[in-house]
């Protein structure tokens, strides 16, 4: 069997001349995977700032970020994908040797403001430039695949951190965090030299563009509501990371560990299925797939509320189960939201557009910690259910709501 017809049965687009994407691609999710899960422990290791400093410090940056993806997409739009992302990569590395260098509270809210700010950059950027760099018939493909390669540098990164600290203990951290920055630099450095297709070296020719352009992509109503709706999906999205541990341990008395086995089962899967899911649906409605994302995340949280009336192994062995459906709804979701949104631009502002559209990921960043918290003391089921009733409700809409796509484009199959 040809490799191309193997790579294609794989949902895998053709890397031909992008090796350095890919290489930058997993460079700068293992510098991630290295510090994401020890960055607060990093902190009360290193200065005398207390825990709840910390994380207001953390949360004070991420809120005041919350719109830089629009004027990342703004100017995106007027110097192009790969600067942008040059830019953010060394922003965050900036901001991560800031934090070896932390002593008081005010210098890790400037050091945390730096990384939220390359980070946004840099997610903003991210889909723009994946456009660029891909042909036309294979952009789907290539939003899959930089997602698994993310989760597989995610895993890689984990696995590092690991060996960095049975080695080296609590020194570890700090060639952790060294660590990291040196992979935003590394990352910068290759997608800087990617050499762009010529077809599309004059697209982003610096040009001044009025302020009011940051709100062009607003006026599309069709792109709204694909706005609107990816806000329920991210809070959907991110309650395994921020609640679910707690469920777990808290209100189902469960081992601690189990949550970190189930979200590394979560990341194996997307790193195996993530583009074969994209091969399956890159040829069908979108509004269609969308519609089972919400479906499948709704029965999620309606199996995570079942856990509670199980026998412990039963219960163990649904949210194992559990897991499966919710990631496979992440891996549908995440590549057909993005070409919605590169067919929508078409062509024309598409950094803007792609920037007010990043603004639903950091609202959702920003307001589910502190939301789920909140919910989960007052009652532990009640951020499960308002998610699955939410997700439910926004499933039913796609599946109601006419695709925004020619039909001419999609071949609808079912």
């Amino acid at each position: 069997m040809k490799l191309s017809v193997f790579a294609d049965r794989l949902g895998l687009p053709s890397t031909s001349g992008k090796l350095r994407i890919v290489f930058a691609s997993l460079i700068d999710s293992a510098g991630t995977g290295i510090f994401l899960p020890f960055s607060l422990i990093y902190f009360l290791h290193h200065t005398t700032i207390g825990l709840s400093t910390i994380g207001t410090m953390i949360s004070l940056a991420a809120v005041l970020g919350l719109v830089m993806p629009l004027i990342a997409g703004h100017l995106i739009d007027v110097f192009g994908s790969r600067q942008l992302i040059v830019v953010g990569n060394l922003v965050c590395a900036i901001g991560y040797v800031g934090y070896v260098l932390v002593v008081s509270p005010a210098e890790l809210f400037l050091a945390a403001l730096l990384t939220a700010t390359g980070t946004s950059i840099f997610w903003t950027a991210l889909s723009p430039f994946t456009n660029t760099v891909a042909g036309p018939d294979e952009r789907m493909r290539w939003f899959g695949f930089q997602r698994m390669l993310r989760n597989a540098g995610l895993g890689i990164g984990g696995v590092l951190a690991a060996a960095a600290l049975y080695l080296l203990g609590n020194a570890g951290l700090t060639w952790i965090v060294l660590f990291n920055a040196g992979s935003y630099i590394l990352s910068a450095v290759l997608i800087g030299t990617v050499q762009l297709p010529k077809r599309q070296s004059s697209l982003h020719q610096p040009r001044l563009l009025g302020i009011a352009s940051l709100l062009v992509p607003f006026r599309n109503r069709r792109f709204l509501f694909i706005v609107l709706s990816n806000v329920i999906f991210v809070f959907a999205m991110l309650s395994m990371g921020s609640i679910f541990t707690v469920y777990i341990a808290d209100s189902l008395h469960y081992w601690t560990g189990l949550a970190g086995l189930l979200l590394g089962i979560n990341t194996i899967l997307i790193v195996i299925f993530q583009t074969r899911i994209v091969r399956f649906a890159e040829n069908r409605p979108r509004y269609r797939q969308l519609g089972n994302a919400g479906l499948i995340w709704a029965a999620s949280f309606a199996a995570i509320l079942s856990a509670r009336a199980l026998p412990e192994a039963a219960a163990v062995g649904l949210l194992v189960l559990t897991m499966g459906i919710f990631t496979l709804g992440e891996m549908i979701s995440s590549p057909v939201m993005n070409m919605l949104v590169t067919e929508l631009s078409n062509g024309d502002r598409e950094g803007s557009y792609f920037g007010a559209f990043q603004m639903s990921w950091s609202i959702g960043n920003a307001g589910a910690p502190a939301l789920f918290t909140w919910l989960f003391i007052h009652n532990a089921n009640i951020p499960w259910i308002l998610l699955g009733c939410a997700c439910l409700l926004t499933g039913m809409v796609f599946y109601v709501v006419p695709n925004p796509v020619p039909k001419e484009t999609e071949v609808a199959s079912t």
